[in-house]
């Protein structure tokens, strides 16, 4: 009995920590559209310690369906298309302002794209997540209010909500947009925590002039091009980023009688250095016996090191360590193997989230070369076989193609025919000449694969369709 008994234990513990990964936060955030809206979001979908299951939008500082459209097209800019969007055109009892309104949030023009309902996204949410839920609020509590109503039993899974808010809750604007909501959450008893500042407004003051040219985090770059190009207070105030503030880093806050203040001496020189040093990707750490990923050119083959820095500083410290991983595990540098790592990298990107969350069916097979891509996979998105996250189809032909799973969303990755003939066409030069058998054709194909991983953009590689 007693064996039995700790049979049942330590599998339950073992499925408490079978996935070592996981956010500190989950979270639903919800905007209205404002300029220190913009930057919250960008710190928050930037934040590895931090998964948004979506975004949802209301009438506040702009209208909702302004803000919608912004709000999709910085996810496409951002290759985040994946992450849930939804509106909530309830009309609020204020006007929206002009400067966020024409206040730009991407550089690029895009198609409009259909309009989703919150209620269709937050019901997604509550059906497919089991964790529990941190609410943004960067707006009113409208659209969490209204859909309480519908669905009271989601009560329950909501953890917090941060709400920031002015010192004076009745003459903030997040309140006046709508009280109503404000006295639901409260008749519900949902733990609504306020966040306010201290005396005075933030505002931004950038530590080093064109720093917005020199980066090349595209995130770090729209939020430093958004403070240096304001054209108005307006622009360089902070405010809704204390939410991201407190999320992160708690410890800068002091209690108050219902939510947290920030501290006394904590200005604009002491919060600023956190939030632009947030953009520093080394400076977090998801592996499981490293402290961090070896960047020393000396540990890597000639071949591989010369090509490092300018490789990572174009594609980024999670791709490099990937295909490293691939490399390794793979027992050769494959050029499939290099697809499949650099597609995981992508589709986890799509989606904003991180290893262990997604379901994989590869079409890839198990007969190589396509089926390299499997090795690149796992390594990439944590879908392993061992999980039991990723299964390999038999149907043939066999194809460079993945369906990956996430939150009741599945999407069909494909490498594109261009890529896919030029692969075909170099190994098919080489086969002739040298046979597959020849060490001339592998160190041949090695080459290929290198330049594949070094010059190829994950971004333009595949397509990426729904699957209904």
């Amino acid at each position: 009995m007693r064996i039995l008994f700790l049979w049942v234990f330590l599998m339950a513990i073992w499925q408490i920590s079978a996935h070592p990964w996981k956010p500190k936060s989950y979270v639903v955030v919800d905007t209205d559209g404002g300029i220190d809206d913009f930057r919250t979001l960008i710190l928050l979908l930037n934040s590895k310690d931090v998964s948004v299951l979506a975004i949802t939008v209301s009438n506040g500082a702009t209208p909702a369906k302004v803000s919608y459209q912004k709000v999709k097209n910085l996810l496409r800019v951002f290759h985040q298309e994946g992450i849930l969007v939804g509106i909530n055109t309830t009309e609020v009892t204020e006007k929206p302002f002009a400067h966020a309104i024409e206040f730009p949030w991407t550089d690029s023009a895009f198609p409009v794209s259909p309009e989703v309902s919150y209620i269709e996204v937050l019901e997604r949410i509550q059906t497919f997540s089991s964790e529990k839920i941190t609410f943004i609020q960067l707006a009113s509590p409208l659209t969490l209010s209204s859909y309480l109503t519908l669905h009271p039993d989601f009560t329950q899974r909501i953890q917090k909500v941060l709400w920031t808010v002015d010192n004076q809750l009745e003459e903030s604007w997040n309140y006046l947009l709508s009280p109503i909501s404000y006295k639901n959450l409260v008749e519900k008893k949902i733990p609504v925590l306020k966040i306010e500042s201290n005396e005075g407004v933030l505002t931004y003051h950038l530590p080093i002039k064109n720093n917005a040219q020199a980066t090349f985090n595209s995130k770090e770059k729209a939020f430093l091009k958004s403070i240096e190009n304001a054209t108005s207070e307006y622009g360089t105030m902070l405010f809704d980023e204390l939410s991201w503030l407190y999320l992160t880093d708690s410890s800068v806050f002091q209690k108050t009688n219902d939510g947290v203040k920030l501290k006394k001496g904590m200005g604009i020189n002491e919060i600023g250095p956190k939030i632009f040093n947030a953009f520093n990707e080394n400076a977090q750490n998801n592996y499981q016996v490293l402290n961090y990923f070896p960047l020393d050119s000396a540990l890597y083959l000639v071949d591989v090191s010369s090509p490092m820095k300018e490789t990572i500083l174009k594609f980024g410290m999670e791709e490099w360590a990937v295909c490293v991983i691939t490399n390794e595990l793979h027992r050769h540098v494959g050029i499939y193997a290099i697809v499949g790592a650099k597609m995981g990298v992508r589709v986890r990107e799509y989606f904003g989230t991180g290893p262990d969350e997604l379901k994989v069916l590869s079409l890839a097979g198990s007969i190589p070369p396509l089926s390299c891509m499997n090795d690149g996979i796992q390594v990439s998105t944590g879908a392993t076989a061992g999980h039991g996250l990723l299964q390999i189809s038999s149907n043939q032909p066999f194809e460079p193609t993945m369906v990956f799973e996430y939150l009741g969303q599945k999407v069909k990755v494909t490498l594109k025919e261009t890529y896919r003939k030029e692969i075909a066409k170099e190994v098919e030069q080489l086969v002739v000449i040298y046979g597959i058998n020849s060490n001339v054709y592998w160190d041949l194909v090695r080459q290929i694969a290198l330049n594949i991983w070094f010059r190829w953009d994950r971004n333009q590689m595949f397509e990426i369709s729904p699957v209904e």
